[in-house]
């Protein structure tokens, strides 16, 4: 009788976790998503909070994390670290064929930079795509 007790006095608990734990998801989902809009249209970073208040002030529910600019930068960052990663893994599994292009620069400061293109064609219909990872080194 008191394990039953006990499981019906957690149940409540567990029920309450779970549903703070999906709201927070679907937070952090919203802010992800202003993020990527920045990204994608390239706007500055600055641009977040702007728009997280923006819809906080059209009855959107954005959460209280993750809305400085800097964050937004992480965000930003993340995501293209988890495309470009796809976009890779895609690239070998399908056997296309690719070229590589790497050209190195040095700036008045003395700083290198590293930029490494990539060529190769997914679809035909497209014709063939150049994508760039750029790698910084001092």
């Amino acid at each position: 009788a008191e394990k039953k007790l006990l499981t019906k006095q957690s149940e409540p608990i567990v029920e309450g976790l779970s549903n703070q734990s999906e709201t927070e998801h679907l937070e952090t989902c919203k802010i992800f998503r202003t993020a990527y809009h920045i990204a994608k249209n390239d706007r500055p970073y600055t641009d977040h909070p702007d728009l997280v208040t923006l819809q906080q002030v059209n009855g959107v529910d954005m959460g209280r994390l993750l809305q400085s600019n800097v964050v937004c930068c992480d965000i930003i960052e993340h995501i293209s670290d988890r495309m470009k990663s796809s976009l890779v893994a895609s690239m070998l599994s399908s056997g296309c064929h690719f070229a590589v292009l790497i050209d190195e620069s040095t700036s008045l400061s003395k700083l290198s930079c590293l930029v490494v293109y990539i060529r190769t064609t997914f679809d035909l219909a497209c014709g063939p795509v150049t994508i760039s990872f750029l790698i910084w080194s001092s």
